[in-house]
């Protein structure tokens, strides 16, 4: 009987210590580790780490949900003035002394792929490529059943 109690305490134990471990990192009391993508250091900065097209990695030290104005380190120095392309094909950052300037989100769609500046919904002056990364030919473009029509001039969504 005593083995019992004794291993129902354990357990009761084990389980206390984890939800007081979850909670504490869920309000930043402790620092949340994710070494595949993120790595948050405090309440008040984060940073996470992108692959680009050309194999560089990019060091994005920003306030939780800022990006414009992040600063940006390649080898632990402030990133050139650039664009770069994330190697998952998601983002293009446009970085200038060292910070993110412009953000736009790479949407694919069946015959083309759109760099939005929003993140759900294409807008009147993303640009549009045609899969082999040319300003698409003017004209009106399907974006899907559910998203609607765009049309297009010299590349860019006017309507």
């Amino acid at each position: 009987m005593s083995t019992l109690i004794y291993t129902i305490a354990v357990i009761i134990s084990w389980v206390l210590l984890y939800y007081v471990i979850k909670a504490a990192v869920k309000n930043g009391i402790i620092a949340a580790r994710n070494y595949n993508k993120t790595d948050i250091i405090s309440d008040s900065k984060q940073t996470v780490f992108r692959e680009t097209t050309d194999d560089k990695i990019l060091k994005i030290v920003s306030k939780p949900n800022q990006t414009i104005g992040s600063e940006v380190f390649i080898d632990d120095l402030p990133a050139s003035d650039g664009i770069y392309n994330y190697k998952s094909g998601t983002h293009k950052l446009i970085i200038e002394n060292g910070k993110i300037k412009e953000r736009f989100f790479i949407k694919n769609y069946k015959d083309f792929y759109v760099e939005q500046k929003q993140d759900n919904f294409a807008t009147i002056g993303d640009k549009v490529y045609s899969l082999d990364n040319k300003l698409i030919p003017d004209g009106k473009y399907s974006l899907g059943f559910a998203s609607g029509e765009i049309i297009v001039e010299n590349g860019i969504i006017n309507k």
